[in-house]
């Protein structure tokens, strides 16, 4: 009886979330893109990590 009410209310707000009109946003890993481009979102981010592989290599410090 307890287990009924339960999946009640589940099935309920389940309802109510897709009656709501708001447009759902999946999130999925984006395939075939290196994770670099997950992370760096900007110029800044970009030239700084630039600057940072080429102190490895050139072994600057």
């Amino acid at each position: 009886m307890e287990d009924e009410k339960v999946e009640e209310k589940i099935r309920c707000l389940i309802e109510q979330a897709r009656t709501t009109g708001k447009p759902t946003k999946r999130r999925r890993l984006v395939s075939g893109i290196p994770s670099l481009f997950q992370i760096i979102k900007t110029k800044e981010q970009a030239d700084e990590f630039m600057e940072m592989l080429n102190r490895v290599f050139n072994k600057v410090p």
